[in-house]
């Protein structure tokens, strides 16, 4: 891969004509080129002047990681009277033959499509150039259908164009194979200070009191969940009700907050009227803020440092200290801080992706633990390894890093960033009453129990997608793409919901978001429910059970239930295991053994930590070496079933 850099003051515009023979240069050859710039640098600019000049010549292929992008890209090119189609699931059916002499702007996970499989509209491969926003997404966001779409394209031989500001080296190099990467330095960028504060009790309500105490008067939040939204949100209306809070996220901007959202994508503003505006992932790229008016920005909770990063440049007329509010998760990993660090974790991720290649005689069941939903078995019985899918969950390793190393690993795209403060702040007793929270908890539970006998049946098939870390955006995502015909759901392997059980459903999740209640719970109370034959005993008796004590149960029922218990692989280790009985070691000592059995193969850190959570009974002990005490955990047995998980931890079989 070429390397090159090109100095600009402050916009990429300054070296338009050099850009511009270097993307001619690279769909003439047919190659792949991407560009590196800082965010709010043009970059978008520059790729809707390529699209309006190309597209009478090409079949112009935009693709960004969310609809928000493709819709103001669209937005854009429609100010130059340039007439575009947005393509993803729900506007498929309305393609039409024209539309290919139009630029189409689809989302990553549905532009396989224009190349393979059997929708009717291809693009020419000789004609077509492919331009990617946000090309961070695929080792961001990874997903089955975005490994689809890189494989199609790579297939095709088409010319590519990729842009993001924070790139990464894995994606550029290895998945997109990208012949010449164009990082453009920008000398006068202004620098961007955090001030990192610990929150050590209340993390959100201490938000709410921070707005009060300083006199904030508009003010924009962004969060890493839906959940954390809603309670800050809450927490702002008992300490400020006179200020009001607009909240923005994936589920309700196509729904309750539809012409809020419009109006701030047209717009470049916050909606009149809005004091506080909360948003989440939906806002990390392609909304921007162009209030010059804005107080303050926090950023709440535990970060990706890419995300974090695309937070950062939202709100464009924003000059002051943004406000990192987090508890403290400990993870201070050092060995992810410095550039060459940084680069040689990529490599050992391609390194893992080569081991598979490799691995011939890797058994279906094997795949299937190893590597999870991160492959793809064809027809043909092939074994298609997830890049995209496999790249994410190694990526996750960067998720929560503490305040500094965050800001250390973030100076590799933005050396402009700088750490104000660091502190360590005890937080604040939460503004909200707790025994008033507790009755009205106790009055929603019984109204999500009621929900439960009337839903039940509906919910039922949602228990195929259950996991362990099923939240409430991962439930509303699988009720909107839910389909009202039968027999499409069954094909589409989505939910059948007719309409009206589909808003009682919706209403449903929220009341038990606000009662506490996982959709783990939810689920297996479903499930219990009709098992027994339409009892509403058993809905109470899983709905008092702590969710901890759900989601322990459930991790080690999908573990028995996928029939892994029986695999060869795992049969192996759990004969070893056998002969380790009464010996003593740390936690991570066993799961580094466990490791070591499963071969280092990718997805071994989740194997042994499945296999010591669910096949391992262990005693806490003490033991003596040198005249110095040290805890240890003793191996006392070794579980092989369901029914002995549950027993051996004095658990409820709620299946």
């Amino acid at each position: 891969m070429n390397k090159k850099i090109i100095n600009v003051k402050r916009w990429i515009s300054e070296e338009n004509d050099q850009l511009d023979k270097i993307v001619t240069n690279a769909i003439n050859k047919k190659e792949k080129v991407h560009v590196k710039s800082p965010v709010h640098t043009g970059k978008t600019t520059f790729a809707i002047d390529q699209i309006i000049k190309r597209k009478k010549e090409q079949q112009i292929l935009v693709l960004a990681p969310q609809i928000a992008i493709t819709t103001h890209i669209y937005n854009e090119l429609k100010k130059k009277n340039v007439q575009s189609f947005i393509f993803n699931g729900d506007t498929k059916k309305d393609f039409l033959p024209e539309h290919l002499l139009q630029p189409i702007l689809s989302t990553i996970d549905s532009a396989h499509l224009f190349f393979e499989g059997d929708f009717e509209h291809k693009l020419d491969p000789e004609k077509a150039v492919v331009i990617i926003d946000e090309t961070h997404a695929f080792i961001q966001d990874g997903k089955e259908d975005y490994d689809k779409t890189v494989r199609a394209i790579l297939n095709a031989g088409c010319p590519l164009i990729g842009f993001s500001a924070t790139p990464s080296a894995w994606v550029t190099e290895y998945l997109l194979e990208i012949d010449e990467s164009i990082e453009i330095v920008v000398t006068d960028l202004q620098p961007k200070e955090i001030l990192s504060v610990v929150i050590e009790k209340n993390l959100l309500a201490s938000v709410a009191h921070a707005i009060k105490i300083e006199k904030f008067k508009k003010v924009v939040i962004f969060t890493s969940g839906i959940d954390d939204q809603e309670k800050i949100a809450q927490e702002v209306k008992v300490l400020l009700p006179e200020m009001k809070c607009l909240i923005l996220n994936r589920p309700n901007r196509l729904t309750t907050e539809e012409d809020s959202w419009s109006y701030l994508l047209e717009n470049g503003s916050l909606p009149e009227d809005t004091d506080v505006l909360l948003m989440n992932k939906v806002a990390q790229a392609g909304i921007n803020i162009n209030d010059k008016d804005i107080d303050a920005v926090f950023l709440v909770g535990s970060f990706d440092p890419i995300g974090f990063l695309q937070y950062l440049g939202r709100c464009r007329n924003y000059s002051k200290e943004y406000y990192f509010f987090y508890r403290d998760s400990g993870k201070v990993d050092i060995k992810y801080k410095g550039a060459a660090e940084h680069d040689r974790y990529q490599k050992l991720m391609q390194k893992a992706i080569n081991l598979f290649a490799k691995a011939e005689n890797l058994t279906g069941d094997d795949v299937k633990l190893l590597f999870n939903e991160a492959h793809t078995v064809t027809s043909e019985g092939e074994i298609i390894l997830n890049k995209c899918v496999l790249a994410k969950k190694n990526y996750e390793n960067f998720n929560g890093l503490r305040g500094d190393v965050l800001v250390d690993f973030m100076k590799l795209y933005d050396p402009t960033l700088k750490l104000s403060g660091d502190y360590t702040f005890e937080g604040i007793d939460t503004s909200i009453n707790q025994s008033k929270q507790h009755k009205r908890r106790k009055s929603l539970r019984k109204q999500v129990a009621k929900a439960i006998v009337k839903n039940a049946t509906y919910l039922y098939p949602m228990v195929n997608h259950l996991k362990t870390d099923l939240n409430y955006s991962d439930a509303t995502d699988l009720i909107q793409k839910s389909s009202q015909n039968k027999s499409e759901a069954k094909k589409k392997n989505v939910l059948h919901l007719p309409p009206t059980k589909k808003k009682s459903i919706e209403k449903m999740l929220k009341a038990a978001k606000d009662a506490g209640i996982g959709i783990p719970k939810l689920l297996v109370a479903s499930k219990k429910y009709i098992d027994k034959k339409n009892d509403p005993k058993v809905i109470d008796q899983v709905l008092k059970m702590s969710n901890l004590k759900i989601v322990r149960t459930l991790k080690a029922y999908l573990f028995y239930d996928q029939n892994l218990g029986a695999n060869s692989l795992v049969s192996n280790i759990l004969d070893d295991l056998e002969k380790k009985i009464s010996t003593n070691d740390t936690a991570e000592g066993w799961k580094s053994w466990i490791k070591s059995k499963i071969g280092g193969l990718a997805g071994s850190d989740k194997l042994a930590n499945t296999l010591y959570d669910c096949c391992c009974k262990m005693k806490a002990v003490q033991i003596s070496k040198n005249g110095v005490k040290m805890k240890r955990r003793r191996l006392e047995k070794v579980i092989r079933t369901y029914k002995d998980y549950v027993t051996e931890n004095n658990l409820k079989d709620i299946f």
